[in-house]
């Protein structure tokens, strides 16, 4: 009796920690991210049970801001190889993170995986979401992945399984960053057509039937670049074209099939060499993209600076610290460059509400207000958002007047961008 009880206890205790993460969490993303666009929730199914299969372009970010679109509780398939400290498996576990195993991982450790599976139509069976990343690696470039059968094993697995759920679908869910590594960049997020799981047979061409499908529902939501002359088309569409669109999937996938059919029906030497030179220029200028300094009013923006000089030291000061933590975290730790926004966001969730809780309390020593202490508390993470926005006009600002400056980048710039403009009208 103690221990059936116990129980209950456990099973409250983790449903209350689940969703007092998931709120945390969700208020950090609103603050990491500019704009959280969200379409096609309504395709989610709500009395059912659902797996969620996901494009990985931005590592452990993409689970987090999937998570936080549901508002139910959800499972997660994470690569194994991140389960081996003892300390980090015990954590994981108490947030549904399952790992799965992987022929790079041994052909002994695979077979862990029917366990696992197990766990996961368990799961299914209670009405829960399954979270799964089917492309089976990361990649911050935006392409479309040929998926594992991993999806669909579960998936019919789950439906012909003893305590099978009553009903199951897929959803593909589409993760389309505006940049991945930025902060307060954006992200649109398309949950598409739901598939409902039909039980059947589990061979071989089952699992590709579905497989297709999903995969198809999954390159219908998401931004996908052919591989082959990914260099050409990213700068062609995201670095000289700017604005919220480029998180559309339908009209940048239809512009960059006639910039690939352009490119392949003409010789495009000519356009390569614009195009590695372009990025050289951007390189040196310390920009990303074209239009983030084209129209740049170099008095208006050091204006700007001047007036936000007060507010940015503030900032610096009081937030030093967690930056310098964080930097120094990726710089020493970071080997792959997609793990940047999970480890900003991620040390940052907790670093700096901590450094800022223990600012405002030194400071309500002295001016002992609970109202002084609020508003002090929440003055750090807006000059946080200042230093930021300084950082970047900084860097804009100089490489706007570094290109005014030098005639020779300038002729440069022109000459390639004559180009570039030159392709797209004639692929209109």
């Amino acid at each position: 009796m103690l221990s059936l009880l116990f129980s209950h206890i456990m099973i409250v205790f983790k449903y209350i920690w689940y969703f007092f993460f998931w709120l945390i969490v969700k208020i950090g993303l609103a603050f990491y991210f500019n704009k959280i666009k969200v379409s096609g929730l309504e395709n989610v199914p709500k009395n059912a049970s659902v797996i969620f299969g996901a494009n990985h372009e931005n590592a452990f970010m993409d689970a987090l801001i999937i998570t936080t679109r549901l508002d139910r509780l959800s499972h997660y398939l994470v690569r194994a190889d991140v389960f081996k400290n003892t300390l980090v498996k015990t954590l994981f576990s108490w947030f549904n993170m399952l790992p799965i195993y992987r022929i790079r991982d041994g052909f002994g450790s695979v077979k862990g995986n029917e366990q696992i599976f197990k766990s996961c139509y368990h799961a299914l069976a209670k009405g829960r979401a399954l979270i799964m990343f089917p492309e089976g690696k990361h990649d911050i470039r935006r392409i479309p992945r040929k998926l594992t059968k991993g999806i669909s094993r579960i998936a019919l697995g789950a439906v012909n399984s003893e305590n099978a759920p009553k009903e199951l679908y897929v959803v593909p869910v589409g993760l389309n960053y505006t940049d991945h590594k930025g902060y307060r960049s954006s992200v649109h997020i398309i949950f598409g057509e739901a598939i409902k799981v039909e039980k059947t047979t589990q061979d071989a061409l089952a699992l590709d039937a579905l497989r297709n499908e999903i995969n198809e529902g999954l390159i219908n939501c998401t931004i996908g670049l052919q591989e082959a002359h990914y260099e050409q088309l990213d700068t062609l569409i995201f670095k000289t074209e700017n604005g919220y669109d480029l998180s559309e999937p339908k009209s940048i996938n239809a512009r960059a099939d006639s910039f690939l059919n352009c490119y392949k029906a003409k010789n495009s030497d000519g356009l390569d060499l614009a195009i590695e030179e372009f990025n050289e220029i951007l390189e040196n200028l310390g920009v990303k993209n074209w239009n983030s300094i084209k129209d740049l009013n170099t008095t208006y923006a050091f204006i700007r600076l001047l007036l936000l000089l007060p507010i940015y030291l503030f900032g610096l000061v009081h937030n030093l610290i967690p930056i310098i933590l964080i930097e120094s975290l990726i710089a020493l730790k970071v080997k792959d460059k997609i793990f940047t926004a999970s480890i900003k966001f991620s040390v940052g969730l907790f670093l700096f509400p901590l450094f800022w809780s223990l600012e405002a309390a030194y400071f309500n020593t002295y001016n002992p207000s609970i109202y002084l202490y609020v508003v002090y508390w929440c003055s750090l993470p807006v000059s946080l958002l200042i230093v930021n926005y300084y950082h970047k006009t900084v860097k804009l600002y100089w490489g706007k007047r570094k290109l005014d400056r030098s005639s020779e980048i300038a002729t440069s710039l022109n000459r390639c961008l004559q180009y570039i403009d030159s392709f797209k009208s004639e692929c209109v």
